[in-house]
């Protein structure tokens, strides 16, 4: 229904699988995920995954205005090395 978009890590890791493969390749990934103890998450409907999506986004728009902020700082003060 959504063309894999519910598989991104199946996506990323095979960009050139058809979609229709994704919930296959997903049950191996989550595999080899848990054997070296790393986190895949899994969202239960579309409308979660959107809804994490949205909030991805607010904290990375906030993570850059933040890195803007710093860098228009300290470029408004000058800084002596001794």
């Amino acid at each position: 229904m959504v063309g894999g978009l519910n598989y991104p890590v199946e996506h990323h890791l095979f960009p050139y699988i058809s979609h229709v493969y994704y919930k296959d390749i997903s049950k191996i990934v989550q595999a080899k995920a848990k054997e070296y103890n790393l986190p895949y998450h899994v969202n239960k409907s579309f409308a979660q995954a959107v809804w994490q999506h949205i909030k991805m986004l607010k904290m990375l728009g906030e993570y850059s205005s933040s890195v803007k902020r710093a860098a228009q700082l300290s470029k408004s003060h000058k800084v002596v090395a001794i």
